[in-house]
């Protein structure tokens, strides 16, 4: 029987199968882990998207590459947030588009900051350190010692926990 819906399904663009699986009743078996996560954007609303695919996403990584003096402060626990300038770029990256087209800033997009010295070798954990995030908000100004113009507006990224990078 899979044989025959494997056929069926061959060659469809997911809007054609989405209208199969309506008319059919049939689940459609994705042939690998890329097919698998684009039918999960494409077909399911975010209220039907199991737990663990949400779990998935919550525990997603804010990589941050930074120079050596803010690298070296954070390491230390002397800095305990990091800034990024509020604009167009940022605003995407940090926040999530609401349905209305507004931007809604929060934690729930990323659960963990990565920063990194620079831009090292992908298994030179020496120079990444990885927090939890307790909060992102937006704030004008801040600490000038960790880089904040206080004129400007900022996302602040609040650092929780530090997470030992072998977990």
């Amino acid at each position: 029987m899979t044989d025959i819906f494997e056929k069926m399904f061959e060659n469809k663009t997911f809007e054609e199968l989405k209208e199969l699986n309506k008319m059919s009743g049939e689940p459609y078996i994705p042939k690998s882990k890329e097919e698998f996560d684009e039918m999960m954007k494409c077909w399911l609303p975010e209220s039907d998207v199991p737990e663990k695919y949400w779990k998935k996403m919550k525990n997603k990584v804010l990589y941050l590459p930074l120079k050596k003096e803010w690298f070296e402060m954070i390491a230390s626990g002397k800095k305990t947030e990091e800034y990024r300038l509020m604009n167009d770029f940022w605003t995407k990256r940090i926040c999530s588009k609401a349905k209305d087209g507004s931007f809604e800033c929060s934690k729930e997009k990323f659960s963990y900051v990565e920063f990194t010295l620079g831009y090292p070798k992908k298994d030179d954990i020496s120079k990444r350190m990885r927090f939890e995030i307790s909060a992102i908000y937006p704030q004008k100004g801040g600490n000038p010692e960790w880089g904040a113009n206080p004129d400007e507006m900022y996302f602040v990224i609040r650092l929780g926990n530090k997470i030992e990078m072998g977990d």
